[in-house]
Formats: structure tokens, C-alpha cells, sequence
């Protein structure tokens, strides 16, 4: 598994996968990792194709947020579909999360 990236203002935005699952949760958080460890402790996390999410892939995902802003770094999610944003919001990480819609509110938060 490979994940599609760009930088912009050092930001690395990185499209994810149609699913998140525990079958990849390894894998994913592994690759986002290494975004992490390049020196890169922003990131915008493009969820535009994201169908379904399962607890591993949040799971990688708040640890994720966490080394990020361990390293004063940031993660933020644009682009959620509404059966996903359902899904933060019944988790309640919708509140842990800066969520936005467009890649452009992403650059914008994460660049402030």
C-alpha cells in the first residue's frame, strides 16, 4: 500500500485509502509515520474517499494526532463523508479533531 502525497508550506497532505480497517491499521499507521518522522508534523489527512472507517483505523488515526502534536505538529481531516462524520461524532472525536470540508480550510488551519 502506497498513499498519494504533496507538500504545500510544509504540510504533507496525504490521501487515504476507500477503507480504513485492522487488516491495514498496521501498514497505514506505519506510512503515516514516516510522514511524521521526515520532519513533517503537519499533517492534512484528505478523507474525500474514505468509505468506511472501523476502531483500528481510528485508533490509528488519534495515535497519529498524538505523535504529531507531541512534536508540535498538528493532524487535520477535510473532506468527510457523511457516514464517516457520523462516525467521529458518535465517538465523539469530532472534539479531538480539527475537521474542515476543503483542502484549502486545511491549509489554512494548519499554516495558523
Amino acid at each position: 500500500m502506497q498513499l498519494e502525497h504533496t507538500t504545500e508550506q510544509d504540510i504533507e497532505f496525504i490521501q487515504l485509502p476507500k477503507r480504513i480497517l485492522m487488516a491495514d491499521a498496521k501498514q497505514t499507521k506505519k506510512l503515516l509515520h514516516d510522514f511524521l518522522d521526515k520532519n513533517h508534523p503537519r499533517l492534512a489527512l484528505d478523507m474525500r474517499g474514505v468509505e468506511f472507517i472501523d476502531s483500528s483505523g481510528l485508533a490509528v488515526l488519534v495515535n497519529c494526532l498524538q505523535t504529531s502534536r507531541r512534536n508540535s505538529g498538528d493532524v487535520c481531516l477535510f473532506g468527510l463523508r457523511d457516514t464517516v462524520m457520523a462516525l467521529f461524532e458518535l465517538t465523539r472525536l469530532h472534539t479531538v479533531f480539527p475537521i474542515v470540508d476543503r483542502r484549502e480550510d486545511a491549509l489554512m488551519r494548519l499554516s495558523s
